[in-house]
């Protein structure tokens, strides 16, 4: 057995609650762009109603927050619990 069937391996066992850990870490694009369609179970983990996202797009250009909106925030929108879209700065507030 070659190195990469025995990490492919070893990942495949753990339990679906370290794939939530690992993934809570990771935003919501990078997430679905890097694991969604690599395997049915990394799938079947992504869509699982136990799985909870937070996102800041912020940071996206139009091109990005178009391809966000129209592939990304469709799949996850009844379990985002904390979203950004822009950021905050007391001095742009004027009295």
């Amino acid at each position: 057995m070659d190195n990469s069937t025995s990490i492919k391996s070893m990942l495949e066992t753990f339990p679906d609650e370290i794939f939530f850990e690992l993934f809570d870490r990771l935003s919501p694009r990078d997430l679905y762009q890097a694991f969604h369609s690599l395997n049915s179970r990394i799938n079947t983990i992504l869509h699982d109603s136990r799985m909870r996202f937070r996102d800041n797009i912020s940071s996206l250009n139009i091109d990005e927050f178009h391809f966000y909106t129209k592939h990304i925030l469709p799949k996850i929108s009844n379990r985002l619990v904390s979203f950004t879209f822009g950021t905050y700065d007391p001095d742009e507030v004027r009295n």
